[in-house]
């Protein structure tokens, strides 16, 4: 069997492996976020990946509560990113780092042995915080020019407009 020796034990080129152990590793966005620069709404993903030697497949499924890769079905992804796999410094347990990040995108990378396996996520900052400034301005704020004042500088700073 071809694969990668991860943790000990071998998970196999080509095959569905639950990017954990035991039950399903999750993800969860409170947000709509860009994966690899594709779009995906707020909510909580199963994560599933491929590997293969060169690059792996990240699937992010509509089933979070899973037990594992053992009833996985390809029905259930909402979408799928290819990424590189890279070398990394030793990672006695697997880990999920945040690195290079940045007020509107990070890297979040898979770690375990010497393999790091990154996934960039981004997200539209300037929409999310307009959709909250709204949505914080329909409450008792409404009736303080304070909100306003805040909500006013926040767009001028950023040199942002409604539309």
């Amino acid at each position: 069997m071809k694969g990668r020796t991860i943790g000990g034990k071998v998970v196999p080129f080509g095959e569905v492996w639950r990017a954990g152990a035991n039950e399903n590793t999750t993800i969860a966005f409170t947000d709509a976020v860009e994966i690899e620069g594709k779009p995906l709404p707020a909510g909580i993903y199963g994560l599933q990946m491929i590997p293969r030697e060169n690059q792996w497949t990240v699937i992010f499924s509509n089933v979070h509560t899973a037990w594992g890769s053992f009833t996985y079905q390809e029905a259930d992804d909402v979408f799928r990113v290819t990424v590189k796999p890279q070398p990394s410094e030793m990672h006695e347990v697997l880990t999920y780092d945040f690195e290079d990040v940045k007020a509107d995108s990070t890297m979040a990378t898979l770690c375990w042995e010497k393999l790091a396996v990154p996934i960039k996520l981004g997200v539209k900052v300037h929409e999310v915080v307009q959709a909250s400034l709204r949505n914080q301005l329909q409450g008792l704020v409404q009736y303080t020019w304070q909100a306003w004042d805040d909500a006013a500088r926040y767009l001028l700073a950023q040199k942002y407009g409604s539309g």
